[in-house]
């Protein structure tokens, strides 16, 4: 962890530029501001690295408070600084603020250091170290007169790392008791106007000051010289670098561990410092991950570990005022995208990386965990937890990833198309119905998640994009015919030099009602035609150029709530229909029935009707058969 720490700072999005406009931004504040900001932002995202980097175009002190026997990050604690704030009064705080600037003011007296600010960290460090070790500091605590800081001579910036040991248990306010983080709040104050300013990384939200602490409410706060709050930095950027270098340094490994330690590394910096550890063993990268997700929490009975679990894989929309945010964000690696000024709603969602739904997907292969989770999301949905307006796709998103591996060892690894639609349907309704060609059977599958997209796909290179990530994309809202796509790659002829990427296209509808193929109606029909030509693949995909061969698909209508289970080959059920023209007897109906499309035509579209039972009240407990999660046992 040192090392990969202390590497050399990759800032593809000019991270420090922007925290560096922060920092200024905040100094220039009206003194009527708590003179402190916060970097937010969940684990993992390189928040100490970015102070770190910081540190060498600006004098920064910065100060890890980790808990001694917490060994899964870096930093490291800084002792005896560390314990010299633990249990801090307002008074002991004052005291370490005055010594960080007179160790500004020594280091800057020596002119062939003014400037030099990546050696004002050694210097800091053993300046207020001896202070302690000497006892300087009890002494400045007897000091009864009111404390006065001089005025920088420089701006500094003091940063400390995991402030959370002043809100943990056994550290959190009692009444009539000041808190640790009371204290440092209180004791800023002096820093006002004195070319200081404080800096918290953390993870945890009552350190973001997402809601008023509860001694310092805004009826409080309205009385006191500093009543505002500085906003906070929550900038991140995930890295998809090259590991190669990596790679080569790990033990000698298959090339299949290769390309899954390579997948697993992409996301936030965390995954690829974790890469030494693993030994060339993707399952420890998992397993980590899996970890993280659970934030060392229990997981039965855990409502946040059960939403984490869900929302990575199946791209949850948690409503931002809703408590699960904070909670997501302090433990289980949510990532942050937005704070109201209020502080009262926080924006978060889990960011494509692959590891995480690999993870999330081992914990939900269990029966127990998966029933547990399924109770979790509806409880959230009738609560008004969880946005609910778009329920049909969400069950659908559920329902289209598998809850077991499938002819893999994990979940991230290709399976064919047979395999995937056997396993969604049944053998016998992929034999005896889908009728697929066997060159489409035999294409190649590998999806663990899913993302929201906010454009129409237009080209096969953004179908290679969401299948290397293994991802199936939301699509944007009002995108006409498809909600859902899910990207597969077609087996190679010997004389193709290039993959064939094409798609599932799937439009999800909650309709109460039933599609009786022998009692035709106009509604029906209606329904029917989204599983045709709304989904025809130019029609969906307007972009998609023309000199661009539109590959062979599959097309997917999504009934939920019908009163049995089905699957029909649309084309084939159209054409019965318009067979027995005569028999429908509204004129309209009989014109809108032959207008529909039979076949495909260049497009090579297979488009099938999917009905699905007992869905309209959203999700009830999953039943285990043959070691597999299913929720219609009637389809199979």
């Amino acid at each position: 962890m040192a090392a990969a720490f202390n590497a050399t700072y990759q800032d593809a999005d000019d991270l420090v530029t922007l925290f560096d406009a922060h920092v200024k931004m905040c100094f220039g504040l009206h003194d009527d501001h708590f003179r402190y900001t916060t970097i937010v932002q969940s684990s993992g995202y390189g928040k100490s690295r970015l102070v770190k980097e910081y540190a060498k175009q600006a004098y920064t002190i910065q100060v890890c408070l980790r808990e001694q026997f917490d060994m899964t990050g870096y930093p490291v604690r800084w002792d005896p600084v560390a314990t010299y704030l633990t249990n801090a009064s307002k008074r002991r705080f004052e005291v370490f603020f005055m010594l960080c600037v007179e160790a500004l003011h020594e280091y800057i007296a020596e002119p062939s250091r003014n400037g030099n600010y990546e050696q004002f960290e050694p210097f800091y460090r053993t300046f207020l170290e001896n202070a302690i070790k000497q006892k300087r500091t009890a002494d400045m605590e007897q000091i009864t007169s009111n404390m006065i800081v001089p005025i920088a001579q420089q701006p500094l910036l003091i940063c400390f790392d995991e402030p959370y040991v002043w809100i943990k248990p056994g550290a959190v306010d009692e009444p009539g008791i000041p808190s640790i983080f009371q204290n440092f709040r209180h004791a800023t104050a002096i820093l006002t106007a004195k070319a200081v300013l404080c800096v918290l990384t953390d993870t945890m939200a009552k350190i973001a000051n997402f809601t008023p602490s509860a001694y310092l409410g805004f009826s409080a706060r309205g009385i006191l010289p500093q009543s505002h709050l500085m906003p906070p930095f929550y900038f991140v950027w995930t890295s998809n670098l090259s590991v190669e270098d990596e790679l080569a340094a790990l033990p000698v490994m298959g090339e299949e561990n290769k390309q899954l330690l390579r997948l697993f590394s992409r996301g936030r910096p965390l995954w690829k410092s974790f890469l030494p550890m693993t030994h060339g063993n993707p399952e420890l990268m998992v397993k980590f991950a899996a970890t993280k997700l659970k934030g060392g929490a229990a997981t039965l009975g855990n409502a946040e570990v059960h939403l984490a679990w869900l929302a990575c894989r199946y791209c949850l929309h948690l409503v931002p005022q809703s408590s699960f945010c904070d909670a997501l964000l302090a433990g289980h690696m949510a990532t942050c995208l937005w704070i109201s000024s209020e502080r009262d709603a926080v924006l978060v969602s889990y960011a494509s990386e692959p590891v995480l739904p690999e993870a999330s997907a081992w914990e939900l292969s269990s029966v127990d965990n998966a029933s547990a989770a399924l109770q979790t999301l509806t409880s959230a949905l009738m609560n008004g937890l969880v946005e609910a307006s778009y329920r049909g796709e969400l069950v659908a998103r559920i329902l289209l990833l598998p809850f077991t591996t499938l002819q893999t060892t994990y979940f991230s690894q290709a399976f064919t198309l047979h395999c995937y639609l056997s396993s969604l349907l049944g053998s016998k309704t992929v034999k005896n119905i889908l009728k697929l060609p066997a060159a489409v059977l035999a294409a190649t599958l590998q999806v663990t998640h899913f993302v929201p997209i906010d454009y129409e796909i237009s080209c096969p290179e953004e179908l290679q994009a969401l299948y290397d990530c293994r991802a199936a994309a939301i699509c944007k809202r009002n995108q006409q015919g498809d909600d859902l796509v899910i990207p597969f790659k077609m087996a190679q002829d010997n004389g193709s030099p290039e993959a064939v990427y094409s798609a599932i296209k799937i439009q999800c509808k909650n309709w109460a009602s039933d599609l009786h193929f022998d009692n035709v109606t106009v509604q029906g029909l209606r329904h029917l035609s989204g599983a045709t030509r709304q989904q025809q693949w130019r029609y969906t995909f307007s972009e998609w150029a023309d000199d661009v061969p539109v590959p062979p698909y599959i097309t997917l209508y999504m009934h939920l709530g019908s009163s049995k289970c089905g699957v029909y080959d649309s084309y084939s059920e159209i054409h019965k229909l318009q067979q027995h023209e005569e028999s429908v007897k509204d004129a309209d109906t009989r014109k809108l029935l032959m207008s529909l499309p039979v076949e495909s035509g260049m497009d090579s579209c297979h488009s099938f009707w999917l009905a699905w039972t007992r869905l309209s009240t959203l999700l009830q407990p999953p039943l285990c058969q043959n070691s597999r999660v299913f929720y219609t046992p009637g389809l199979m």
